[in-house]
């Protein structure tokens, strides 16, 4: 560990040379799977599935999944958003 980096206002930096960088890239076909499954265990909503058109992605940190992103198309029409505006 070096800590003896800064940053521009003196904060120190410390640099773990046993980490690699953090990567984020988007999921492959067989990762969907896995994927959903995480999604639907660990988001404090749940998880049934995306919209749509959407994009997945997921954050590896010396090669273990640390994070999942998702993206998914804006709803045209959504029930309670419609209620709630008073929309019929």
């Amino acid at each position: 560990m070096d800590i003896n980096r800064t940053t521009p206002d003196n904060t120190h930096i410390e640099q773990y040379d046993n980490l690699k960088p953090l990567l984020v890239r988007p999921i492959t076909p067989k990762e969907e799977k896995p994927w959903n499954e995480l999604m639907g265990k660990h988001h404090y909503l749940g998880f049934r599935k995306l919209t749509v058109k959407s994009l997945k992605y997921v954050a590896l940190l010396n090669d273990q999944w640390v994070a999942l992103i998702g993206w998914g198309t804006a709803a045209f029409k959504s029930g309670h958003r419609e209620k709630w505006i008073g929309w019929s």
